[in-house]
C-alpha cells in the first residue's frame, strides 16, 4: 500500500495517509476511526460490502463518499478508485460512474464494477477470501485456529492445502466402483449374452437358407431376362408397325387437309387477279391528281413572278420571304409611330413658344428668342412630316407584298398538303399492287405442288396391311402375361430373401450387442481393477503429503517464532504435530500445548502460527510470496510491564520476510518501534490523521 484517500467514508471526512515499506502502525484511541481504514481499503480491493450492505462505509449525513487506493505490485504502481452514493431511498450503493483503475497512469478498466474487478483479481493474484483469512488477521480470529478440536483443525488445513480432496477422490472412486459393479452384474445377467452360443448357431442356419434363395432368385431372373428380351422385339415390330398405322391416318388427314387447301387455293388466285387489276386503275387516277396539282404549284409560283418580278424556284423561299418582310413591316411601323410622336411634341413646343414662354422651362421669352424659335420649330416639324410620309410609303408597299404572298403560300400550302395525301396513297396503292401480284404467283405455283402430293400419298395408303399389326400386338399381349407371371414369382422370392435378410439382420445386431456387451463386462472389470489400485494409492498418499506439508508450516511458524522473541530473551522450538496442533518446546525440551501456556505466550504462539500459515496458504495459493500482512488490534494478553508489547514492537519490525506489515492498535507503546506511524484522533465528531 503506498496511500490511501478517504472522502465520507465513516468518521473521515477528508483523510489521506501514506504507508511505507516495513513496519506501519496505525495508533488511536477507541472509536477514533482506525478501523475505518482497514475497511475503506478491504472496499477498494474488492468493491464487496462485509455486510449484507455498505451503510457501514458511508459518513451518516453524507450522500457520496470516495475510497482512493494506490498500491504497487511487481514493481508497477496501480491506482484504485471507487464510489458509494446514496439514492432517494436511502440505500447506498456502488456507483458505477467513480470507479477507476489505472497501472502506471494509464486508464485499465472504468465504469463496469465486473471488468475492474476481473482486472484487480488478475494483478493481484488472490481472492477476497484469501486476504480476509490470510492477510488481513483480525483480533477475534487470532486464535480461531488454535481453539478449534484437532480433528477440525487437521480437516481444514487439510482443506486449504488440498489434501481433503484426495479424501473425496477416495469417497468418490468408491461411488465409482459401485457403479461399475452393479453395471458389469446387470450385464452378465443380460439374456443376450446368455444366449450368445444359440444366437450364432441360428445366424449360419439362416445364412445357408439365404444362399438357397438367392441361387433360386437368380433362375427367375435369368428366365425373366429372356422374356423381357423377346418382349422387347416384339414391343419394337409393334411399335414400326403402330408408326405404319399413324402414319397411314396422318396422311389421310393430310390429304383430306391437302384436298381443302387446293380448293382453297383456286378461289384465292381468282380473288388476287382481281385485287391486282383493281389496284391498278387506282394507281393510275391517283398519278392523273398529282400531276394536275403540280401544274398548279407552277401557276402559282408564275404569277408571283409576273405580279411582284420574284423569282421563286421552291414553296420554301416564300416563307422566308414573309418573315423577313413581317420583320420590315414591324420595323416600319414603329419608325412611323416614332416619327409622328416627335411631330406631336414639335406642334406642342409651337404652342408654348407662340404663348411666348420657353417649352423647356416654361418661363416667357424675348420676341427675338420666340422668332428664332418658332422658324425652327417649324422646320423641324416640316422635316417630320417629310419623314411620315416617307416612312408610310414604304410600309404600305412592303405590306401590299406581303399580303399578296400570304395568300399565294396559303394555296401554296394546301397543294403541297394535297400532293403529300396523294403521294402516300399512290404509293401504298402500288405497295398492295406489287403484294397481290406476288400473292397470285405464289398461289399460282402453289397449286401444282399440292396435286403431286395428293397423288404420293394415295400411293402410300394403298401399300399399308391392318393384318400384320394385329398379329404383333397379339404377340406382345402374350409375351407381357408371361413377364407378369416371372415377376410375381421374382416378387415372392425376393419378400422371402428380404425377411431371411432382416432375420440375418436382427441376429447380427443381437450378436454384437452381446459381444460389446461382453466387451463392456471386460471393461467394467478393468476399472473395478483400477479403482482400487487408485483408491490404495490415494490412502497412501496423503499422510506423505500431508507430512510434507507439517514439515513445511513448521519452518515458516519457527522462522516467524523466532524473529518474535529474538528480542525478549527467551528462545521457543515449535513443533506441529499430526493434526496440525503446534507444540511449544523449551531450551530444557519441555513441551507445552497450546492449551497449557501463558496468555503472551499463546498470543505470540497465536502470532507466529497465523503468520507462518499465511505465508505458506497465500504461496501455495498464487505462487508468490506473502508481501503484505494487516494485523488488527494484535496486542491481547500482552503488557507494557513485561516488555511484552515492546518486544512484539521490535519483532514486526524485525520481520522482514514480508515487505509491509500494517498493524491497527490503540497501544502506544506497540506504535514506538514502527518504522511509520500514523495517528488517527476523532476531533469534533470527525477523523483527523498525523503521519510520524
Amino acid at each position: 500500500m503506498k496511500r490511501l484517500r478517504l472522502e465520507n467514508i465513516r468518521s473521515h471526512r477528508k483523510t489521506e495517509i501514506t504507508f511505507t515499506e516495513g513496519f506501519n502502525c496505525v495508533v488511536g484511541g477507541v472509536g477514533a476511526g482506525k478501523t475505518s481504514i482497514l475497511l475503506a481499503i478491504h472496499f477498494a480491493l474488492f468493491g464487496e460490502p462485509l455486510y449484507r450492505s455498505y451503510d457501514y462505509l458511508l459518513r451518516e449525513d453524507q450522500n457520496r463518499g470516495i475510497v482512493d487506493l494506490e498500491f504497487e505490485q511487481a514493481g508497477k504502481t496501480y491506482r484504485i478508485v471507487r464510489g458509494l452514493q446514496r439514492d432517494w431511498k436511502g440505500k447506498i450503493n456502488q456507483k458505477p460512474d467513480d470507479i477507476v483503475l489505472t497501472e502506471n497512469g494509464k486508464m485499465l478498466a472504468s465504469t463496469t464494477v465486473t471488468a475492474v474487478q476481473n482486472k484487480l483479481k488478475e494483478i493481484l493474484g488472490m481472492t477476497k477470501s484469501l486476504f480476509e483469512g490470510f492477510v488481513w488477521i483480525q483480533q477475534e480470529k487470532l486464535k480461531d485456529i488454535l481453539d478449534r478440536p484437532p480433528s477440525e483443525r487437521q480437516r481444514l488445513l487439510d482443506e486449504l492445502f488440498g489434501l481433503s480432496t484426495f479424501e473425496e477422490a477416495w469417497e468418490k472412486l468408491r461411488e465409482y466402483s459401485r457403479e461399475h459393479r452393479t453395471i458389469r452384474d446387470t450385464l452378465e445377467r443380460d439374456s443376450l449374452v446368455r444366449n450368445l452360443p444359440n444366437l450364432t448357431k441360428e445366424y449360419d442356419q439362416t445364412l445357408s437358407d439365404k444362399i438357397k434363395l438367392e441361387v433360386e432368385l437368380e433362375t427367375i431372373k435369368v428366365d425373366l431376362s429372356e422374356a423381357e428380351t423377346e418382349l422387347k422385339k416384339a414391343e419394337e415390330e409393334f411399335k414400326r408397325l403402330k408408326s405404319l398405322d399413324r402414319e397411314v391416318s396422318k396422311l389421310k388427314e393430310e390429304k383430306a387437309r391437302l384436298s381443302a387447301e387446293l380448293e382453297e387455293a383456286s378461289k384465292n388466285a381468282k380473288k388476287a387477279k382481281a385485287s391486282f387489276e383493281n389496284a391498278e386503275r387506282t394507281i393510275k387516277e391517283l398519278e392523273l391528281k398529282i400531276g394536275a396539282l403540280k401544274a398548279e404549284e407552277k401557276e402559282v409560283l408564275w404569277r408571283i413572278k409576273v405580279e411582284h418580278g420574284l423569282e421563286i424556284s421552291e414553296v420554301e423561299e416564300i416563307s422566308k420571304l414573309i418573315g423577313d418582310l413581317e420583320v420590315e413591316c414591324e420595323w416600319l411601323n414603329t419608325r412611323l409611330s416614332e416619327a409622328k410622336s416627335s411631330l406631336s411634341k414639335v406642334k406642342e413646343n409651337l404652342e408654348e413658344v407662340k404663348g411666348e414662354r420657353c417649352p423647356t422651362c416654361r418661363r416667357p421669352i424675348t420676341p427675338e428668342y420666340r422668332e428664332t424659335l418658332l422658324s425652327q420649330l417649324k422646320a423641324e416639324a416640316e422635316e417630320r412630316l417629310g419623314e411620315i410620309e416617307k416612312l408610310n410609303g414604304s410600309y404600305m408597299r412592303k405590306k401590299g407584298l406581303l399580303d399578296s404572298l400570304r395568300k399565294a403560300w396559303d394555296k401554296l400550302s394546301k397543294i403541297h398538303s394535297d400532293l403529300e395525301n396523294l403521294s402516300e396513297r399512290l404509293a401504298e396503292s402500288r405497295k398492295q399492287a406489287e403484294q397481290w401480284k406476288e400473292e397470285l404467283s405464289n398461289i399460282l405455283s402453289r397449286i401444282p405442288i399440292l396435286e403431286e402430293r395428293i397423288k404420293e400419298i394415295d400411293a402410300k395408303i394403298s401399300a399399308f396391311k391392318i393384318e400384320v399389326l394385329e398379329e404383333a400386338e397379339n404377340r406382345k399381349s402374350e409375351l407381357e402375361r408371361k413377364i407378369e407371371k416371372f415377376k410375381e414369382a421374382l416378387r415372392i422370392q425376393e419378400q422371402r430373401l428380404k425377411e431371411k435378410e432382416q432375420h440375418l439382420t436382427r441376429l447380427e445386431s443381437q450378436i454384437e450387442e452381446a459381444k460389446r456387451k461382453r466387451e463392456e463386462i471386460a471393461f467394467h472389470e478393468a476399472v473395478l481393477a483400477f479403482i482400487e489400485e487408485l483408491r490404495e494409492a490415494y490412502r497412501a498418499v496423503v499422510p506423505f503429503l500431508r507430512e510434507a506439508y507439517i514439515e513445511a508450516l513448521k519452518a515458516a511458524v519457527q522462522s516467524v517464532m523466532d524473529n518474535l522473541t529474538q528480542s525478549s530473551g527467551r528462545s521457543f522450538e515449535v513443533e506441529i504435530d499430526r493434526d496440525y496442533t503446534p507444540i511449544l518446546i523449551e531450551d530444557s525440551r519441555f513441551k507445552r500445548s497450546s492449551m497449557l501456556i501463558s496468555g503472551g505466550e499463546r498470543t505470540w504462539l497465536s502470532l507466529a502460527y497465523k503468520i507462518g500459515l499465511s505465508q505458506l496458504v497465500f504461496e501455495s495459493r498464487t505462487g508468490q510470496p506473502l508481501e503484505l500482512l494487516i494485523l488488527d488490534e494484535p496486542t491481547e494478553a500482552l503488557g507494557s510491564e513485561d516488555r511484552s508489547i515492546e518486544d512484539l514492537s521490535n519483532a514486526l519490525q524485525n520481520l522482514k520476510a514480508i515487505r509491509q506489515i500494517i498493524v491497527v492498535t490503540h497501544s502506544e507503546d506497540l506504535a514506538k518501534a514502527a518504522a511509520h506511524r500514523i495517528l488517527v484522533e476523532k476531533v469534533g465528531g470527525e477523523s483527523q490523521v498525523k503521519s510520524f
